[in-house]
């Protein structure tokens, strides 16, 4: 399309006066012209800055967001990131895959060249200007580079190999200034950089076939040649988003009530997608206002970048709510996510808190007040057998207290000001988010829901298009609050979790109690206090804010009952102690309850949990039986676990049971301290049982940094051990007693692996120690190197068997802690199970054992994908023998490390294994089939 020369000039004329308008008001304009080359998945870029000092310095720098560019190298701070989550697709990812940014030309307004060099961070350019650039002054710096972009499956930004593209934090940006400093840090693929607003013109040229959405108004502005010129102008913005898709994905709806959307969220065969737009978007605009833009942009790639968490993510077969239900609240909080970051600028990596807790904050308030009524299961909630459970009765809205407290049961709490870029993996999807909105919650229940709605409404509004931070958001809420909210922003940093209790009342007279509430946290806060009567709430205040103990006099018939904090009002960590009763029971404050399975903790009762379970081993066969236990889907310091079964095999009764304390530390290198006793019996051969009891304590460090995954521990364990029968092996051992001190080092990762063990042993008629290291590590060309060393010697012996001796490939395991299913077997399919353990051999050679010492190296080294090449060799030492040195070698398939195994022998001392007859008895393998064992494979992603 052409324009005649008047237009152009009128156009020109335009723009120089928005320019110089939009500068006089310290805004920085940026120009860019960018063409997509679809073949090679690249942009190139001509871009000028039109940059404005609006800080207090004299500015001789200016630093340019990246954001691009850290996908570039392995060793960047994003891709330890993805190390340390156990990711390794970055890691392994081709070149071409990974991209970057080419800056070929750096100019000022004059057309010098201006030198520049990447920040340490790898995430910023630092370009050095000419001369000094005062407050208040401007200047423009011109660039010339290329973007080649990142595979979609790190991080939904980039190109998909669908010819697809998403386009986010995508060109160079100025970095925002703020007291003295560049807000800028590495990216980590958890939030986006933070970013002044500025006016930005893009013209992108594109194939013509491929289809455009974007945050920013745009229109094509001219079609030649099956290329197409796409204008964007964003006013008072911090980035352009663009999606380029080859099939028309998002569509402009502007018919459904207060808001605009552009999205890709409406289902083609939903009839009831209308109705609920209208509906989210009536308590958008009610809450927040209507968007400057006057539209909401939301794509389906932004709701997966946080998504829902909770049943909602259970396959529609079993999905508990209605489809519109679900979607309602994928459109909101993604709607809300993204008008807040239009709205505002923040410090993304540590003000973070308070969007999130908005969001889920006003999540909460839509669900309760378009869906009253819904059940945390759903439409289960009222299946016969469900509906009795706490769980069932619990309110959706519970479920943000809920998935809150699994990460700070098991001391993982962090404060909301904890940098973004410190939170564990749970926290940071999950636990970080709900407890802010929690606490916001909490907020507005103590001030009053009105009150602080309509404090919210108005500071968004009214602080449309600025930087924000926490303290503004303090003083904002103070000023505008009838009652004190300090104390609110005071726990913010606050260590310590909330947990109130109450003492035992004294009686002031015939007809009154004295009530004593206790804070047993240094945190300040108030809490709500209810009283019930008949199981009917007769009282109900708020106390002010108080550390310490609080008291105040009540009459003593108007309750039975009293808690403190009820429905987790505040965020608490210890529930179990809210409940008083005025005239306690035998049981105490609370009765007993015994339900099947599992559910949430209920601090009403004593709760007790029942469930059926199977075991196998070889000589008892399958054991049903019942498992009787008080663990409840939240981590509680004292637990039980009794769990008799029946073997069918061996028509007896087998099982274990097992008591455990567990002290968690906050803020402290010391983590945890454990003490448990495990007593257990079952058989070891046909006819053979073994009856163990092991009472054990254990202490964990473990660093500052909550997201390191070294742990260092010391444990010491006394095994009691009892066999019953006259085989051989018992009649030379038939009851013997091991004390056991340990001390290890172990830090798992999925490009970097260390541990290390020193393992001491104690019995009557033994003394020995062990020690080994093992190590790990992935390679930039992407292959993966083995090690792990063991030694161990006896410095007493006077056993007259190997039952105690180290073992080249199968310990005999007469500390029975290890899971093998055929313990005893020396033939057939359960003899070939392996535990890599003392010597770690995978062929089973001819004289397997050392009474003496031990000294073994196992290597394996990856050669196609999980399939590696492992070799083993050592020194055997027996009494009264030579020294001898042995060996073994062969293809290790490496399924899931740990967990899934295969090993196949190729040759050995033994000579070539892959010659002999019966090879599929030598194929060795590990599998996990405890539920414990298996569930930390799934645990290690999250903390």
């Amino acid at each position: 399309m052409h324009f005649p020369d008047s237009y152009r000039i009128i156009k020109s004329v335009v723009f120089l006066w928005i320019t110089t308008t939009l500068l006089g008001y310290g805004q920085h304009i940026i120009d860019i012209k960018a063409e997509l080359d679809d073949s090679s998945k690249s942009l190139n870029l001509r871009q000028t800055i039109h940059y404005k000092n609006q800080s207090h310095d004299t500015l001789t720098q200016i630093a340019l967001v990246d954001w691009i560019h850290p996908y570039v190298s392995k060793k960047s701070p994003l891709a330890r990131r993805f190390a340390e989550s156990f990711k390794k697709n970055l890691h392994l990812a081709t070149d071409r895959e990974r991209g970057g940014t080419q800056i070929n030309q750096v100019l000022n307004d004059r057309f010098n060249a201006l030198t520049w060099h990447r920040d340490t961070l790898v995430d910023l350019v630092l370009v050095d200007l000419e001369k000094p650039l005062y407050p208040g002054e401007k200047t423009s710096v011109f660039l010339n580079y290329k973007v080649y972009l990142p595979h979609k499956k790190f991080t939904s930004m980039g190109y998909d190999p669908q010819g697809d593209y998403r386009l986010t934090d995508w060109y160079l940006t100025p970095a925002f200034r703020n007291n003295s400093m560049w807000i800028a840090y590495p990216n980590l693929a958890i939030d986006r950089p933070t970013l002044p607003f500025s006016t930005i013109n893009l013209s992108l040229k594109l194939p013509e076939e491929l289809h455009i959405s974007s945050n920013a108004p745009w229109k094509v502005s001219h079609k030649e040649y099956q290329l197409q010129d796409v204008d964007f102008n964003l006013v008072w913005g911090k980035s352009i988003e663009v999606v380029i898709t080859k099939e028309q994905q998002c569509n402009l709806i502007t018919e459904l009530g207060a808001l605009s959307w552009e999205t890709n969220f409406f289902l083609p065969t939903a009839t009831w997608h209308d109705e609920s737009a209208r509906r989210v978007g009536a308590f958008i605009v009610e809450s927040l206002g209507v968007p400057s833009s006057g539209k909401i942009w939301v794509t389906k790639d932004q709701y997966q970048l946080d998504p829902l968490r909770g049943p909602n993510e259970l396959p529609s077969v079993i999905q508990p709510y209605s489809p519109a239900f679900v979607w309602e609240l994928q459109l909101l909080k993604t709607s809300i996510k993204n008008l807040i970051t239009q709205e505002f600028s923040w410090d993304e990596r540590n003000d973070y808190w308070f969007v999130d807790g908005l969001v889920h904050y006003l999540m909460m308030r839509y669900v309760a007040l378009h869906y009253p009524d819904q059940k945390l299961l759903g439409k289960f909630s009222n299946i016969w057998g469900i509906r009795g459970y706490r769980v069932a009765q619990m309110n959706f809205n519970d479920q943000y207290e809920l998935l809150y407290q699994v990460g700070a049961r098991k001391n993982l709490d962090q404060p909301l000001l904890t940098p973004k870029n410190q939170l564990l993996r749970y926290n940071l999807s999950i636990g970080q988010p709900y407890k802010a909105g929690r606490a916001i919650y909490g907020l507005s229940q103590y001030v009053g829901e009105n009150e602080f709605e309509k404090n919210i409404t108005d500071w968004f509004k009214s602080q449309k298009g600025t930087f924000v931070s926490t303290p503004m958001l303090s003083d904002w809420m103070q000023s505008h609050s009838t009652l004190p909210t300090h104390w609110f922003f005071n726990a913010l940093s606050a260590d310590k979790d909330l947990d109130f209790r109450f003492r035992r009342p004294d009686k002031r007279s015939l007809d009154s109690l004295e009530l004593h509430v206790i804070n047993q946290s240094e945190t300040s806060a108030p809490v709500l206090v209810e009283g019930y009567k008949d199981n009917q709430k007769t009282a109900a205040w708020w106390t002010p804010p108080f550390t310490g103990q609080f008291d105040t006099i009540v009459v003593k018939s108007q309750a039975d009952q009293w808690v403190v904090n009820p429905r987790s009002t505040l965020s608490e960590l210890n529930e179990r102690n809210n409940w008083m009763r005025v005239n306690p029971t035998i049981f105490g404050n609370k009765p007993l309850s015994f339900r099947f399975l599992k559910d949430v903790e209920n601090p009403d009762v004593h709760q007790f949990f029942y469930v059926p379970i199977a075991q196998f081993n070889v000589y008892d066969g399958l054991s049903p039986g019942l498992r009787l236990h008080n663990d409840p889907l939240l981590y509680r310091p004292f637990t039980f676990d009794i769990a008799p079964s029946y073997g069918l095999k061996s028509n007896s009764y087998v099982g274990y049971g097992l008591m455990k304390y567990t002290q968690y530390y906050d803020y402290s290198s010391l983590y945890s301290t454990s003490l448990q006793v495990l007593a257990s019996s079952y058989h070891f051969d046909d006819d053979f049982r073994y009856s163990t009891i092991t009472p054990s304590f254990q202490v964990i460090w473990r660093p500052e940094d909550l997201r390191s995954n070294q742990r260092t521990y010391v444990s010491m364990r006394y095994v009691d051990v009892v066999q019953s029968n006259d085989l051989s092996v018992i009649e030379s051992n038939p009851n013997y007693q091991v004390t056991n001190l340990k001390i290890g080092q172990r830090n798992p990762g999925i490009v970097d692996y260390f541990a290390w063990e020193l393992d001491n042993q104690y019995a009557s008629n033994f003394l020995k120690t062990t020690f080994e290291i093992e190590l790990r590590k992935l390679y930039d060309n992407n292959s993966q190197f083995n090690i792990r060393f063991f030694t161990g010697a006896f410095w007493r012996n006077k056993t007259s068997d190997d039952y105690f001796s180290f073992a080249l490939d199968r310990p005999t395991d007469y500390l029975f802690e290890y899971d093998y299913l055929g313990r005893s077997e020396d033939s057939g399919l359960f003899s070939q199970q392996f535990v890599m353990a003392d010597g770690g051999f995978k062929s089973k050679l001819s004289e397997p054992y050392a009474n003496q010492w031990m000294t073994t190296i196992n290597t394996s080294v990856n050669i196609w994908k999980w399939a590696e090449f492992y070799m083993d060799a050592g020194f055997v030492k027996n009494k009264g023998y030579q020294a001898r040195m042995v060996h073994d070698s062969g293809i290790r398939l490496n399924l899931v490390t740990d967990y899934l195994e295969f090993y196949f022998p190729l040759y050995s001392s033994n000579g070539w294994e892959v010659t002999g007859s019966s090879y599929a008895e030598k194929i060795r393998f590990v599998v996990a089939l405890n539920p414990r064992t298996l569930s930390g494979l799934f645990q290690r992603n999250f903390f």
